[in-house]
């Protein structure tokens, strides 16, 4: 099942603190994106507890501010987090056979 929302979730990062981490194990791309959500409250953490159940696509915008694709309907992202120091960690780990694709 592939659901559209109409209007994405803004993922709240903290500026500065989203790590993309890219690697490439028996011809499996594997990704990860890291970032910390300074909103930590009761609110927040029952969306983030859903996200964990849900498969997921993110968009972002690499080092040379072009906008890309991790994740797919076949190829979704699991999403963890933690919660210290005033903040949720969160990350977005995930598998595919190609690499992100650009936005136009």
């Amino acid at each position: 099942m592939l659901v559209y929302l109409s209007q994405p979730d803004n993922a709240n990062a903290i500026p500065g603190s989203i790590r993309i981490t890219t690697s490439i194990e028996g011809g499996v791309i594997k990704k990860s994106i890291t970032y910390k959500r300074r909103t930590v409250d009761r609110t927040t953490a029952n969306l983030l507890e859903g996200y964990k159940v849900t498969r997921l696509v993110a968009v972002y915008t690499d080092e040379t501010g072009n906008k890309r694709v991790a994740g797919s309907p076949d190829y979704p992202l699991k999403f963890s987090y933690t919660s210290s120091d005033g903040v949720f960690t969160c990350k977005l780990e995930g598998e595919s056979l190609t690499i992100d694709p650009f936005l136009i």
